[in-house]
């Protein structure tokens, strides 16, 4: 199986709690995550190991049903989910660290092939491929970052 990977970071102005809670709430996901339209625990009462996320993710003109489960969950930590079911099998890493008033996130990313015909491409493409996914995931952490920070102001 190919596979795809990409690391961000970002620094936000906030505590690594408040980094964290809106990190693991699925129903934030489509303020910051390019493509989710929306997002639910499917099972669990959390971000625990074990527990699954329902999304809706656009891409191009097609809306997929996606299941993540979370595979990792410290708080204030890391913070790890990864696909289960739908297109697009992904893991997913967040590595915080932070104090009282900043905090650094690290977001890492693999994308698998879900197809012979998905090998092939990410082979012949990845020299341009991983640029543009770095792009659209430092875009996704600048959006987190301002949420966070938009949250941090309001309380």
């Amino acid at each position: 199986m190919t596979s795809l990977q990409a690391s961000v970071s970002v620094d936000i102005a906030a505590s690594s709690e408040a980094v964290y809670e809106v990190l693991t709430d699925p129903s934030r996901m489509p303020e910051w995550v390019s493509g989710v339209q929306s997002a639910e625990w499917s099972s669990g009462s959390g971000p625990e190991p074990g527990s699954t996320i329902q999304m809706s993710y656009k891409y191009g003109r097609k809306v997929n049903d996606i299941t993540m489960e979370v595979t990792e969950a410290d708080p204030g930590v890391r913070y790890e989910y990864r696909t289960i079911k739908g297109p697009y099998p992904i893991n997913a890493r967040f590595t915080i660290m932070g104090s009282a008033t900043q905090t650094a996130v690290t977001y890492e990313q693999t994308a698998f092939s879900d197809s012979m015909l998905a090998s092939i491409g990410f082979f012949l493409t990845s020299w341009f491929a991983k640029p543009m996914v770095r792009k659209t995931l430092r875009k996704d952490m600048a959006k987190l970052a301002a949420l966070v920070e938009g949250s941090e102001t309001d309380r």
